[in-house]
């Protein structure tokens, strides 16, 4: 039998005036493994954080697997550097999506689309907060 693989992508774009190099966020603090546990439903494994200083911001990852394999939940931030317009940012990631829908009550703006909007599996689930 073939177990269906959810998995659930949150991605969130910030500026960096809003944020300084000392409030970096690192998000494998905001979803914890129990928050992760109950999201997808099913026993998850540890994280593996990784936080990343690159030219152009600031990224947090941070994956969390199920045990029984089948369910994934992965989480990206990104912290716009200097000069980097995180409105831009998220225009530019989802101006090839169609079937992108707005998400009300989310940061500034959100929006959420399927994998199969990305050329992911249908199952998939992507949200972007801004």
């Amino acid at each position: 039998m073939k177990l269906p693989i959810l998995t659930v992508f949150f991605g969130a774009l910030l500026t960096t005036a809003m944020f300084a190099a000392d409030n970096r966020l690192d998000v494998s603090t905001i979803i914890s493994k129990a928050d992760a546990k109950s999201i997808l439903g099913a026993e998850v494994k540890d994280s593996t954080p990784r936080n990343v200083q690159g030219g152009d911001g600031y990224y947090s990852k941070c994956n969390y697997y199920s045990v029984t394999p089948g369910k994934t939940l992965l989480i990206r931030v990104y912290q716009a550097a200097a000069g980097y317009d995180a409105q831009k940012e998220l225009e530019t990631i989802i101006k090839d999506m169609p079937e992108v829908k707005p998400v009300s009550g989310l940061g500034d703006k959100a929006v959420a689309t399927s994998g199969a909007a990305s050329g992911l599996p249908s199952r998939v689930v992507m949200l972007y907060v801004m």
